[in-house]
């Protein structure tokens, strides 16, 4: 059974560059994950906008050099946190809006579980999310 091949597994990280055109390699990362998890078709579809969304996110509103992708499955949830690492290599670029972030935090607890948004002090610095393997 895939979900019990997922959770015996260790945690799996990726870290790639804070570029967008890295969006495809994060949302195939994720596929991959998901569907091995054992998720329906439609999860696998909800999670990797999720991660996604998540990641343009910190690209647009972190200052960071790095995203990190950590995915773990336990008790028959699967866990994502999305890290923005490092500083941004530009002192100009731009960080969004905070409301930015709320807007895009309750979208994706349309697509997730649950979903949490981390700050260091008043800066953006990862997303956490949450499946269930169940649904």
């Amino acid at each position: 059974m895939l979900m019990k091949t997922m959770e015996a597994q260790r945690p799996i990280e990726l870290t790639l560059p804070a570029e967008p055109r890295m969006l495809l390699i994060i949302r195939l990362i994720t596929a991959g994950v998901t569907a091995r998890a054992g998720l329906t078709v439609d999860a696998v579809e909800d999670v990797k906008m999720a991660v996604e969304e998540a990641c343009n996110c910190l690209l647009r509103c972190a200052s960071c050099n790095a995203l990190k992708l950590k995915f773990t499955s336990e008790s028959g949830v699967l866990h994502m946190r999305v890290e923005g690492l490092g500083e941004s290599a530009d002192p100009h670029a731009l960080v969004g809006d905070c409301d930015e972030v709320q807007v895009i935090r309750y979208i994706l607890e349309s697509m997730v579980d649950d979903a949490h948004v981390i700050y260091d002090g008043s800066a953006l610095s990862a997303i956490e999310m949450a499946k269930s393997l169940g649904a």
